[in-house]
This record gives structure tokens, sequence and C-alpha cells, in this order.
């Protein structure tokens, strides 16, 4: 469907008419994109995502989130994070304590 929409903008300079159909059919086909990106790299099953080459979790690799990101020319950027936490946290330092001035 991206496909066939990205090469009749080429061809005829348009597309269908704005209006809800349409930003409900880009809309789906986004989040259909990013769905099948994630699944894609996950190389486990997890939750509803099953495998049947790997049928275990794999949670020493996999505890981890999915990324994914529209780029501006609307390719998917797909990463995993390091850490289970969401957002991804850095450790802070904690401050140096100055010894009370009495």
């Amino acid at each position: 469907l991206h496909t066939e929409a990205r090469d009749a903008l080429h061809e005829n300079g348009k597309t269908s008419e704005p209006g809800v159909d349409t930003w409900e059919a880009t809309n789906l086909l986004c989040v259909a994109r990013v769905l099948v990106a994630a699944a894609a790299r996950r190389e486990e099953t997890r939750g509803c995502h099953w495998r049947e080459d790997r049928a275990d979790r794999d949670d020493t690799a996999w505890r981890r989130h999915i990324v994914v990101r529209l780029n501006p020319d609307r390719t998917l950027a797909v990463h995993t994070t390091d850490t289970p936490e969401f957002p991804p946290t850095i450790p802070t330092p904690q401050p140096t304590r100055r010894p009370q001035e009495q």
C-alpha cells in the first residue's frame, strides 16, 4: 500500500483528497509499518509476539524496549534500548556533600 501510494503521488502529483478517511488510512498504515518493524527486530517470543523458531523468552538478551521513530523522509529508524527502563535512564552522579559550617 505504501509503495502504491508513493508511486501514485509521483505519477499524478497528488493523492486522495484530504479528509477523515485519508487520515485514518494513513495512520493505520503507519501503525502497521511500526508493528511489523518491531516484530521483525525482536528475536524471541514475548507477550503476544510469538515466534515458532524461538518459543521461549530470553530475558537476558531481550528484556528491552524497541524504539521506532519516523524519520523526516518517512522511513523508520528502529533500535533496541540498552536497559529495560523506559525511557532509558542514565545514572546521574550524586552531589558531593560539603561539611556543614558551624
